[in-house]
């Protein structure tokens, strides 16, 4: 089983913005008025950086491009694990609202929405209208603070630069129940 590139495609991406965000929302205008082709990019983009954060259990397969679907056990074999209900086997929470979905190697809804709305960041910041990306960039380059007009930013650098502070807080709420917070990353 391989995964795709990216946990939503255009066509989803436009379901979830219009269920999810306000018609004002800049991040759903600056998403809706991109390109097709830089819409993917985004998924993609956003996808990446999802991906760079560790998360509990495993790769579901050995061949998956992305990190998700998970397991919460290490299979040593590129199966599906043998699920009994209430054993600890089974792939991590695909829907919590369905009863079997711990039988099925899905992408969880929460991980299919950040992706959204991480992309929707990312073309927010591509127009122009977010200034995240470049607080980022200055904390790579060793900024410390910054200041505009009536606003202070200070920058720890060390958490700046990490995975989930790169994503968007209202993606990292999305998230954080998948979150590992100790060990290996897989």
């Amino acid at each position: 089983m391989t995964s795709a590139p990216y946990y939503a495609d255009v066509t989803e991406a436009a379901a979830i913005i219009a269920a999810h965000m306000v018609s004002t929302d800049t991040r759903r205008i600056a998403f809706e008025a991109a390109s097709a082709d830089d819409q993917l990019i985004h998924l993609r983009q956003a996808t990446g950086l999802i991906d760079a954060v560790m998360w509990d259990g495993y790769p579901a397969s050995t061949t998956q491009e992305a990190a998700w679907p998970r397991l919460t056990y290490r299979s040593t074999a590129d199966t599906a694990p043998t699920y009994t209900p209430g054993s600890d086997v089974g792939y991590i929470d695909p829907d919590p609202n369905e009863a079997a979905s711990a039988t099925v190697a899905a992408i969880p809804a929460n991980v299919r929405i950040a992706c959204v709305v991480q992309a929707s960041v990312l073309a927010e910041e591509a127009a122009g209208i977010n200034a995240t990306r470049q607080i980022h960039e200055q904390a790579n380059a060793g900024m410390m603070s910054l200041s505009t007009g009536r606003v202070s930013h200070s920058i720890d650098g060390r958490r700046a630069n990490s995975a989930w502070a790169r994503l968007h807080p209202d993606v990292q709420a999305l998230l954080r129940r998948y979150r590992r917070v100790t060990g290996v990353m897989s």
